[in-house]
């Protein structure tokens, strides 16, 4: 079961709080979506793993639950309002 579900707004960690060993692999290229808020678009699951595509990279890149963290409506910055 997911954490997360489709139109969720969650925050992407710091780079130094994801572990890099967990997951599908975090690239270069997602570093610059660490601490800013994401969509979840899309949930992949396999049996015990739960994989994300976000809005913001157009599915470019497989995400999962460690390299979020919640957040709640009222703390989107505006250009989500």
């Amino acid at each position: 079961m997911s954490t997360y579900q489709v139109g969720d707004i969650v925050r992407v960690r710091t780079y130094t709080d994801i572990d890099l060993t967990i997951g599908p692999g975090f690239i270069n290229d997602m570093q610059r979506y660490c601490e800013t808020f994401v969509t979840i678009m899309c949930i992949l699951e396999d049996p015990g793993q739960t994989w994300y595509n976000i809005q913001e990279d157009s599915g470019q890149w497989t995400w999962c639950d460690d390299y979020f963290e919640a957040t709640d409506y009222i703390e989107k910055p505006y250009e989500y309002w």
